[in-house]
């Protein structure tokens, strides 16, 4: 399970021990940034794998589709406007030192230390990159170069955007209840407008992809 907490500025996300479940392929429509303490996560984002070590941050931008495998590790996520990072580029950062106020409980840092942990972030040192790690857009799949057949299209979709078109708009439609209910609007009514069945659909494919409940998250 994972447990968020919100401000103005910032969104994290902290696993509630060490996460036995792997999430599904998702995405999010702002920039996250994986922070790690302790351990190593290896990471899938679109097409590419990188794995996270201790010390160092992940930046995933918005949009781009993505997994983790779950092991031993700890720290935390952070949700960040793309607008709050200068360069939302796929990025791996080693940071020197981290501060104290990291291993502190997260709830207690989220005004006080959201620029903070863009400092960190800017301050930190880059040792992978790759711009070419962006959104994968629908319109791409409906070009005159791309196969004749679904079942090809299907193929070459799942090989450029690392997810199958079906599961990329369920994701699509999850990241927005996903803004919609952190914004204060109501479940049930969320589910209805995106298309769910009902509100249990949605509280399974919402638990399935963010490792909590909506109702759970909604409390954040």
């Amino acid at each position: 399970m994972w447990t968020y907490f919100r401000s103005d500025d910032v969104e994290f996300g902290v696993p509630d021990g060490v996460p036995g479940t792997r999430l599904k392929p998702h995405l999010h429509d702002v920039v996250q940034v994986m922070l790690l303490t302790e351990g190593s996560r290896q990471v899938t984002l679109g097409t590419a794998t990188v794995c996270i070590e201790a010390s160092c941050a992940l930046i995933i931008p918005a949009g781009v589709v993505h997994v983790a495998r779950e092991g031993a590790w700890a720290g935390f996520n952070a949700y960040v406007e793309p607008d709050g990072l200068s360069n939302s580029a796929a990025r791996l950062l080693r940071i020197e030192s981290l501060p104290s106020w990291i291993g502190e409980k997260v709830e207690a840092c989220l005004g006080q230390h959201c620029y903070a942990l863009l400092d960190l972030i800017s301050d930190a040192i880059p040792i992978w990159e790759d711009s070419r790690i962006e959104p994968f857009s629908f319109a791409a799949a409906d070009t005159s170069d791309w196969p004749e057949s679904r079942e090809g299209q299907i193929r070459r979709y799942q090989r450029e955007a690392g997810i199958s078109p079906y599961a990329h708009m369920k994701a699509a439609q999850l990241s927005q209840a996903r803004r919609r209910i952190a914004e204060g609007e109501s479940i049930a009514s969320v589910a209805v407008d995106l298309g769910f069945t009902d509100q249990a659909h949605l509280g399974r494919q919402f638990k399935a992809s963010y490792g909590t409940s909506p109702g759970r998250y909604a409390k954040g």
